[in-house]
């Protein structure tokens, strides 16, 4: 993510004077600091970079995992893609789900059964029956 965030030119930082609060806490937008030196001259060539780095990690391991991570990812967009019908934006331009919003959790699980696996599923059809 340091490469994306390099490659968009930001300088992003939380800064608190104690540390056990920093972690024992939700952080918000407002407790972000931008560098004053901030200017949007972002390096192409790095967020490309980063963003393939992310994408090896995310498919690297459902492979390990033995999931197809197509299907999942189709679930996952149609979810996202649900929160735009009644959603709002908030101030910081986050897209807030819409009152009774179902996220894609149980389809998910669905199509993980439907690949092999077992139960609540932590565990994969061994195929040895």
């Amino acid at each position: 993510m340091e490469t994306i965030q390099k490659g968009l030119g930001l300088d992003i930082w939380y800064k608190s004077k104690n540390i056990l609060e920093a972690q024992e806490r939700t952080i918000s937008f407002e407790d972000l600091h931008f560098a004053d030196s901030y200017i949007f001259k972002p390096d192409i060539v790095e967020v490309a970079d980063g963003l393939a780095d992310a994408e090896v990690v995310n498919l690297g391991t459902a492979a390990v995992c033995g999931i197809d991570h197509q299907k999942v990812f189709e679930i996952v967009m149609e979810a996202n893609f649900r929160k735009f019908e009644g959603g709002t934006i908030d101030t910081f331009g986050k897209l807030i789900k819409p009152k009774g919003f179902v996220g894609p959790e149980d389809d998910i699980k669905n199509e993980l059964r439907n690949q092999g696996w077992e139960g609540d599923v932590k565990e994969k059809k061994s195929g040895k029956e």
